[in-house]
């Protein structure tokens, strides 16, 4: 689906500017950051693997994820996780693993088997400290074979508990009338409802005379139940919207829609400069701030991929998945 691709799209560039916001914080700030901050920090990492889900439900991948292509994803993002920790493609890759054997063994069950594993880092949160691991400047230090297991399972950037379950949810939407009418203004109105009113009840639970603060936020650190409701919330509304408005607009989706075709090679590209950036932070002019170096890495992503997309078939990454079916 074409909207489905300009929903990756806009997810990209949200994950774009939630990396950018980490090594360059300050700047000048036009009137789009704090949407922009809003959405990539969590709700635009939940819409890209809440997609990759839905179109591995549908069947409309390129290849059907197998085991080796999840694996191969996940190579790919322990080493992007070693250059910059905040990268989310070894968690997509060990999620689309997870998720291959779920459809496999317990397609029935998987919604059911995302809340379970949202719940389920509470009851790891009673046990374990989801602050160890990190330093005072917001760095994990990986100083032991547990602390890398850790930070893999439960309390790194995108631990697998809860991130997984948004790959699971996808999986689900796909199995919902995706060809209702009715379906776009569902997951808009419900996704906006659900979102403020988890919102509000995140207000009242982190007063200090309940004492839960982190634990309520909606922030992806730590990952909270209340945090992946609110992501799921804002994602649905968010895709909703797109799949409402992009039939009305066929030339720019069209447009927009050709970097959705290789989101795995944007990814990695974006990735990339975002650490070349921060190498050379101090070189660029303070006024440069996340947003606006959004807009010109996402403008420089999408004529790189139509050009692409005119010489080969599929990206480059996306070409090598394809041929481990």
């Amino acid at each position: 689906m074409q909207a489905l691709n300009v929903a990756r799209f806009i997810a990209l560039i949200g994950m774009l500017y939630g990396m950018l916001a980490i090594i360059r914080p300050s700047g000048y700030l036009p009137f789009y950051t704090e949407w922009l901050s809003n959405f990539g920090n969590g709700p635009a990492q939940a819409m890209f693997l809440i997609l990759l889900g839905l179109q591995f439900g549908l069947g409309r991948l390129r290849a059907r994820p197998s085991l080796m292509q999840a694996m191969i994803l996940a190579v790919i993002g322990l080493i992007l996780m070693l250059l910059f920790p905040a990268s989310i493609l070894f968690t997509l890759g060990l999620a689309l693993a997870f998720a291959v054997l779920v459809r496999e063994k317990a397609a029935p069950y998987t919604l059911w088997i995302a809340i379970v594993i949202v719940l389920g880092w509470v009851l790891i949160a009673v046990y374990v400290d989801h602050r160890a691991g990190w330093d005072m400047n917001g760095n994990y230090i990986f100083s032991s074979p547990s602390g890398v297991l850790r930070s893999v399972l439960f309390n790194g950037f995108y631990p697998i508990i809860p991130w997984a379950s948004f790959l699971l949810i996808g999986m689900w939407l796909a199995t919902r009338n995706l060809t209702s009418s009715a379906l776009p203004r569902r997951l808009f109105v419900g996704g906006v409802l659900g979102a403020l009113l988890v919102k509000a009840l995140s207000g009242m639970a982190a007063t200090p005379k309940l004492g839960l603060g982190e634990l309520v936020a909606l922030t992806p650190l730590p990952p909270n139940p209340f945090f992946v409701t609110y992501a799921t919330a804002f994602a649905f509304a968010l895709i909703g919207a797109i799949l409402w408005v992009t039939p009305r607009f066929g030339t720019a989706a069209a447009f927009l829609s050709v970097p959705g075709e290789m989101p795995f090679t944007l990814y990695i590209l974006m990735t990339g400069l975002v650490i070349i950036i921060g190498a050379m932070s101090d070189l660029l002019p303070p006024a440069l701030g996340p947003g606006m170096l959004t807009i010109q890495i996402s403008a420089a992503l999408l004529l790189f991929a139509h050009i692409w997309i005119r010489i080969m078939p599929a990206g480059p990454l996306e070409g090598l998945l394809a041929k481990f079916r």
